[in-house]
């Protein structure tokens, strides 16, 4: 009898790792077609919802980079969101093209989540879901009390559909499948990791 080598019992377990990958890409691409046929068969208002799922989606993928990879409680997501989302709007509405207002409005929340991150670097863990929260608070109370800007409660009206190389995206499906692609490739969402892990890592733990 051939005796058992140490390394017989990890075949099944690489075999079981094996058997999740494949299922866990045919559900991947089963969610992929179910995504692309969904705006097929539902009406404006489902588009809608899913067109804001998306861009949500967006939101949530800078609010795994700080909370996931670094590991930072920062509350702050949703104002940054907001301060690209009302920069850009209000330029388009004003004449813009859209990549200069997508240009200044990143441009914009980089410079302001620097100046709020370098003194944030200071603290961690809840006292840096503190100072988070209080600036999430103070664009609260400044996009819905300076109407005379962002039109308060009421929010900006009139803001033209994108154009992209001539695909115009006012029909609700067109704009659902352009909102997927602001996410931008992987690779992009690497090098801003890359970029801010450093400047994280300076935190105390």
């Amino acid at each position: 009898m051939r005796p058992k080598s140490g390394t017989d019992h990890v075949f099944p377990w690489r075999s079981l790792l094996g058997k999740k990958r494949g299922l866990s890409l045919i559900l991947l691409f089963v969610g992929i077609a179910l995504l692309i046929a969904a705006p097929f068969g539902l009406k404006p208002y489902g588009i809608y919802l899913l067109s804001l799922w998306a861009v949500m989606t967006i939101a949530a993928l800078g609010l795994n980079l700080t909370l996931g990879y670094a590991g930072q409680i920062s509350l702050a997501q949703a104002s940054f969101v907001g301060i690209g989302a009302y920069t850009a709007a209000l330029l388009t509405t004003q004449g813009w093209p859209l990549g200069a207002a997508f240009a200044l409005a990143a441009l914009l929340s980089f410079v302001i989540g620097w100046l709020l991150g370098y003194p944030a670097l200071r603290v961690a863990h809840h006292y840096l879901a503190f100072v988070t929260l209080s600036f999430a608070t103070l664009v609260f109370l400044v996009l819905r009390n300076e109407e005379w800007l962002t039109k308060g409660v009421y929010g900006i009206s009139g803001i033209p559909r994108p154009t992209l190389l001539g695909w115009s995206t006012k029909a609700p499906q067109d704009f659902y499948f352009f909102c997927p692609r602001r996410s931008g490739p992987r690779i992009d969402r690497c090098v801003v990791a890359a970029c801010a892990l450093p400047g994280d890592a300076r935190s105390p733990p």
